[in-house]
């Protein structure tokens, strides 16, 4: 899980977001309102809202059906998520309070953590 992840405002501007992305090397962004996640933003939404919509805010385009993952869910089930749903990107939450984040769990994560146990 890492820590040091770049959590975006529900109302950070679009045109914003894709400044951040173009300096990071995430795809997808989990999007905070009042400190709490409240879904997902990907690539993809960000560009075809640049292309339609212009310069309008995160909220509007963020996944509010978002997988999350905890801190005691198994690495292998982690993957199972992102492989079904083809997403790069797993906020981790507290299990008991599920809309507060902690962290993202990549593809990258979950591969290492995979090879750590070899």
């Amino acid at each position: 899980m890492q820590r040091d992840y770049v959590a975006i405002d529900s109302d950070t501007r679009v045109l914003s977001l894709a400044h951040i992305m173009s300096k990071r090397l995430f795809i997808d962004y989990p999007v905070l309102e009042d400190g709490k996640l409240v879904g997902v933003v990907d690539t993809s939404k960000l560009i075809d809202a640049i292309v339609n919509r212009h310069d309008i805010p995160v909220k509007e385009i963020v996944n509010t059906r978002t997988l999350v993952s905890c801190p005691e869910e198994s690495v292998h089930r982690a993957l199972e998520k992102m492989y079904r749903s083809n997403i790069g990107v797993l906020p981790v939450v507290d299990k008991k309070r599920p809309f507060k984040l902690l962290g993202v769990l990549t593809r990258a994560d979950v591969l290492r953590a995979y090879e750590m146990k070899r």
